[in-house]
Parts: C-alpha cells; structure tokens; sequence
C-alpha cells in the first residue's frame, strides 16, 4: 500500500501552446480532489453534456466518463481497504482521478 506522501513528478504537455509542465501523481488527497470536481470539472462536463444533447449526438458516442460521480466514488474509495485512488495534480488543481485495486 502506497503511503500518502509518496508522489512521482510527471509532464504533462499543455497543448495550446505545445510545452510541457511538471504535474505529479500521488494517492488522491480526497478533499482537494473533490472541491476541484465540484468548482471546476463538474460544471465543464455539465456544459460539454448540455452541448451534445443540444446537437442530438447519440448518447453512444458520449464519453463514458460525463456520468461519473467522483465526489461519491472517491468517498466509497477512501473506506475500501482494498482500493486506493491516485490523482494527478498540476499547478495546484486535480487534472486527473483514477481507481484501483491492491493486494
């Protein structure tokens, strides 16, 4: 089981202007990653959402990941034994969430 200050530095690229910056990854630090969800991803997939069934795309076609609940799925995560979540986070906010299971 990995330890909480445990992290690796990575590089993400910033696309819109082609550099790279320094994230790192680590076990999800619960409350950061919420409150980034909630202020910030959430209302941006809530957007995005309103875009595709503005334009009728079929709801196959729509990232799987619109739905996701990260609020409920990293407190369930957080009194799992057998599950960690990890996170990437760079310039201070979460850009990434990530499940999974550890022996």
């Amino acid at each position: 089981m990995a330890n909480q200050n445990d992290y690796s530095i990575i590089l993400l690229l910033r696309g819109e202007i082609d550099e790279f910056v320094a994230a790192r990854i680590c076990i999800a630090e619960i409350e950061q990653s919420i409150s980034d969800w909630n202020d910030y991803w959430f209302p941006t997939n809530r957007g995005y959402l309103q875009q595709l069934k503005d334009l009728n795309k079929d709801m196959t076609k729509w990232p799987q990941s619109l739905h996701w609940n990260w609020d409920s799925k990293l407190r369930r995560v957080d009194q799992t034994k057998h599950l960690e979540s990890y996170s990437i986070i760079c310039e201070g906010k979460t850009q990434a969430l990530s499940n999974c299971r550890h022996n």
